[in-house]
């Protein structure tokens, strides 16, 4: 709640200093009901049950805006949960727009993978699984742009630091490395709010006719903790015998572009980023910390396609560690392959989808295929299924969690 009381503090604050921007008001409601269902494929287990209600609000007047995104969810029949998705407000002109409070930004070319759109964290508490409008997390400060023609210069400033969700204790996604001396788990230490901890993102675009480029920057913190020593013991003739992880968050620099381009009926896309210390995992007897700062690149190529009907696409992906040392317990480089082919029927009232990614050093992959019936009236339904493959690695560690889901939804 600490991040939704910085947001109505940042929109009270532009009430008082603008008070005639939200004068001749006008708002619209809308909204969903959504039921989603899964079960495992082994046994026929219910690890998803799920109702949620999601109201948002929209006000406008000739020069500012106010949006709010509220989401009441309803787990086993039991749980109950709300929160603000989104809650910001604005004001714009001909060639800015300022908005604060709670906020998604997404950035970047890619499909599946997180290359430059790394503002927005994620909530992985499902892993990949979840439905894609709540992956993304919201965050907390400003955003201004600034436009002249087809040019486009973003800003983003977050004061508040939101952390990745993590999978929850004895979740099924929850998958804790083994080892072979006693662990204790400390909890991680969130950045507190301030100046000094402040992220800061910035992005130029530029959008002509036959072609889109983009070039951002970042200095922010990794969303997602690395596990770094606190204390150890090593017992000589022995070796290890016991071991205190405290996970940490730690500063990250980026520096990245993305461009897509037509190139007949072909739409070629492709995205990069150099970060900067970055950290690793590695060999606790070898690393003090448990981990190793590197630069690293990851780059993507990929491309859409129409064909037969059918829309295709598909991605190479490489993440390289740059000055590798062998104390590094990933690999120097990872590549990754992904698919997707989507197509419609009977006047766009069915789709069918299927997406696939793909590991090739370790073999392991993730396939999700999908059907979702519109059959009007605000009404959507779906079944879908997720497959892992493979023994070890991002997707073969989850080889026992092969599920059906099914949903359910109105918008109004």
């Amino acid at each position: 709640m600490k991040r939704i009381r910085y947001c109505f503090l940042a929109l009270t604050a532009m009430l008082v200093q603008f008070p005639g921007l939200f004068a001749d008001i006008s708002a619209d409601v809308s909204g969903s009901l959504r039921n989603r269902f899964a079960v495992q494929a082994d046994d026929g287990a219910v690890f998803i049950n799920e109702q949620q209600l999601f109201l948002g609000l929209e006000a406008e007047t000739d020069s500012a805006y106010l949006y709010s995104a509220l989401s009441f969810r309803i787990q086993d029949s039991t749980v109950v949960s709300g929160d603000f998705k989104e809650l910001y407000a604005g004001w714009y002109g001909d060639f800015f727009d300022f908005r604060a409070g709670l906020q998604k930004i997404l950035w970047g070319k890619a499909d599946g993978v997180f290359i430059t759109d790394v503002v927005s964290p994620l909530d992985l508490s499902s892993f990949l699984t979840a439905d894609i409008d709540d992956l993304r997390i919201g965050v907390s400060g400003a955003k201004f742009d600034l436009y002249q023609g087809a040019h486009k210069l973003e800003f983003v400033w977050i004061p508040v630091f939101t952390p990745s969700v993590m999978p929850q204790s004895g979740s099924i996604w929850t998958v804790s490395p083994a080892f072979p001396v006693p662990l204790t788990m400390q909890a991680p230490s969130i950045p507190e709010a301030s100046l000094e901890n402040s992220e800061f993102f910035s992005r130029y675009s530029w959008l002509g006719s036959l072609l889109d480029v983009q070039v951002m920057g970042g200095w922010y913190w990794n969303d997602t903790p690395i596990a770094t020593v606190a204390d150890k013991t090593v017992v000589p003739g022995v070796g290890l015998s016991s071991l205190t992880i405290l996970p940490k968050y730690y500063r990250v620099g980026i520096l990245g572009t993305a461009f897509s381009v037509p190139a007949g009926p072909v739409i070629l896309r492709a995205e990069s980023a150099v970060s900067f210390n970055k950290r690793f995992s590695g060999t606790v007897l070898q690393l003090s910390s448990g981990w190793k700062e590197k630069n690293a690149v990851n780059y993507m190529i990929g491309a859409d396609v129409s064909l037969l009907g059918a829309t295709l696409s598909v991605q190479w992906i490489q993440d390289i560690i740059l000055d590798y040392e062998d104390s590094i317990s990933r690999e120097e480089s990872l590549e990754t392959v992904t698919g997707m082919v989507q197509r419609s029927f009977f006047r766009e009232t069915l789709k069918t989808e299927i997406f696939g990614i793909y590991n090739i050093k370790s073999g392991d992959a993730m396939i999700k295929p999908s059907i979702t019936w519109y059959p009007g009236g605000g009404f959507e339904m779906s079944v879908g299924a997720w497959f892992f493959i493979g023994e070890s690695g991002q997707f073969g560690q989850y080889d026992e969690n092969d599920g059906f889901n099914a949903r359910l939804a109105y918008y109004f």
